[in-house]
């Protein structure tokens, strides 16, 4: 079964911090792009992976497409709680250069005033 994905949304510092709960595939991959490209228009985002429990290729290619649409903006997406099973698979995919991986959402604020 394909767990669908929801989110919440909270702000902090002006930064939006997109928690997500599910799986991120090629059913979720549009909506998912939608919300983070017209969030990042406006604003820095920390998305939330710690209850994602399922990422796909699709799902990391669609990662990939939501950090370089926010550079254009002059924006950063940062990834927060990623599993290390999906961190290995982008490392092994030598993606890493795309994402700013944190541990914590004061880690990411801290590192989008370095980045931004």
């Amino acid at each position: 079964m394909v767990e669908n994905l929801s989110y919440s949304i909270e702000d902090r510092e002006g930064t939006k911090i997109i928690n997500l709960r599910g799986g991120i595939h090629i059913l979720s991959r549009e909506d998912l792009a939608a919300l983070v490209n017209k969030v990042s228009q406006k604003n820095n985002v920390i998305l939330n992976l710690r209850e994602v429990e399922l990422l796909t290729s699709s799902g990391i290619n669609i990662l990939v497409e939501i950090s370089n649409e926010a550079r254009k903006n002059a924006k950063r997406v940062v990834i927060l709680g990623l599993k290390e099973e999906f961190i290995k698979i982008i490392d092994g995919l030598d993606l890493y250069e795309y994402f700013i991986f944190v541990d914590s959402v004061e880690e990411g604020l801290m590192k989008l005033k370095f980045f931004t």
